[in-house]
């Protein structure tokens, strides 16, 4: 469309240096733009013959004064918003006719609801079945791209998690400093505190507000943790409860329980926990 059109454009300024140039004639009535048919043949019939093939190109049109004016053969606004670029479908009918992709094998047109049954065994991520086809998963993956573990890159990146030269970022809850640890002896990590002049020292003494290995243990779950909402009363008094968020086995779904920071333990339902 640049080709065509940086032709049609000299062709166009031409004919204008004609017009302007020439003198009115009588059947013109004194106007310049209404000039002979025999001149617009003789100016635009070879650019027309070679942009004829480019649906692109602007042609030549008379507006209802009957004078000679460039139109672009689709208009901006209907589907394009500069000519030749698409905006929006011109017509519905080829997304009508776009197909569906295949259905999976051995499944035919309609029966998708039952291939989904099939698989709903998937949903229980803790069931034996779902973790045997993650383990096979696995197995294919490690086949494929082998065991990291054997890499030395493993050791030193894992190494550098662990190392305990990390630095414990806190944040501020009351007069306390909390901290959430994690090292080769805590792999779920620790949810720990201590104050402010602890914090400071070369060697801070921290004391341990939930560990989330025992935990598991305890209640027989993979908790991973989420973080913690502070319930704060707004009247100056040290928060002492907060919404902890612990997942299982680190999923997208969060279980929140109330934990009182005073006494370490969560708050029984029977208390409004």
């Amino acid at each position: 469309p640049l080709r065509s059109r940086t032709r049609v454009l000299p062709t166009f300024l031409l004919v204008t240096l004609r017009i302007a140039h020439s003198a009115p004639s009588e059947a013109s009535g004194g106007n310049p733009f209404n000039i002979n048919s025999s001149v617009l043949r003789a100016a635009f019939a070879p650019t027309q013959r070679s942009v004829s093939s480019n649906p692109l190109t602007p042609a030549l049109t008379k507006d209802h004064a009957g004078k000679p004016k460039l139109r672009s053969p689709i208009p901006v606004g209907r589907g394009l918003t500069t000519p030749g670029v698409l905006r929006t479908p011109l017509s519905s009918s080829a997304s009508a006719t776009t197909p569906d992709p295949p259905l999976p094998a051995g499944n035919k047109p309609g029966d998708l609801q039952s291939f989904e049954e099939k698989h709903l065994w998937l949903e229980e991520v803790e069931g034996k079945e779902a973790l045997a086809w993650v383990e096979d998963r696995n197995r294919d993956a490690l086949g494929f791209v082998g065991d990291p573990k054997k890499d030395p890159l493993h050791d030193r990146l894992l190494s550098i998690y662990e190392s305990k030269d990390k630095i414990p970022y806190a944040s501020k809850i009351g007069g306390m400093y909390y901290n959430f640890w994690t090292d080769e002896k805590n792999i779920r990590g620790l949810w720990r505190r201590t104050t402010l002049e602890s914090y400071k020292s070369k060697e801070p003494k921290w004391e341990t507000v939930i560990d989330l290995d025992a935990l598991g243990k305890e209640e027989g779950e993979s908790w991973v943790w989420k973080g913690c909402t502070v319930l704060r009363e707004g009247d100056g008094s040290d928060p002492d409860r907060v919404l902890m968020s612990l997942s299982r086995g680190g999923s997208d779904a969060a279980v929140v329980r109330e934990f009182d920071l005073a006494s370490k333990t969560f708050v029984p339902a029977s208390e409004g926990g």
